[in-house]
């Protein structure tokens, strides 16, 4: 793929007479905004730009939960992101309880959306028995 070529500013000067007075008035605006969209595209895109944001939340595991998946008092998020979430992707998982003892597989989280800022963990998938979890949570807004 070609990288993104900087922009040409608009200079009123680079326009007919009749038209420099306009122009004047709308470079600024729009010289401005070509650049902050050049810069962006060219690498400063960060977690502040995009529609999502990271949290950590505990969970505890029961005794049967790599049998029945029964979360003990399954958490509440409050979300500070723009939109509804589209999805919930666990990016860490530390257990607290036996810090030497991981994750059995990926964690796969799923929820349910109570409003448009707020969901409830129902499940984790891949943690163990009666252990609590730090998990680090990827919340992406659609």
């Amino acid at each position: 793929m070609s990288k993104l070529q900087a922009p040409k500013r608009l200079r009123n000067e680079d326009f007919d007479e009749e038209y420099q007075d306009l122009i004047s008035k709308i470079a600024y605006a729009m010289n401005v905004f070509n650049e902050d969209v050049y810069r962006a595209f060219s690498g400063n895109v960060s977690m502040e730009n995009l529609n999502q944001e990271v949290i950590s939340v505990n969970i505890q595991t029961g005794d049967n939960y790599e049998v029945d998946g029964q979360l003990k008092n399954p958490p509440r998020i409050a979300l500070n992101i723009a939109s509804k979430p589209e999805g919930i992707i666990c990016i860490k998982a530390d257990n607290k309880t036996n810090p030497q003892t991981f994750a059995i597989n990926q964690p796969f989280v799923s929820y349910t959306l109570i409003d448009s800022k707020t969901v409830s963990i129902l499940n984790v998938s891949g943690l163990r028995n009666s252990s609590e979890f730090i998990l680090k949570l990827l919340i992406v807004g659609n």
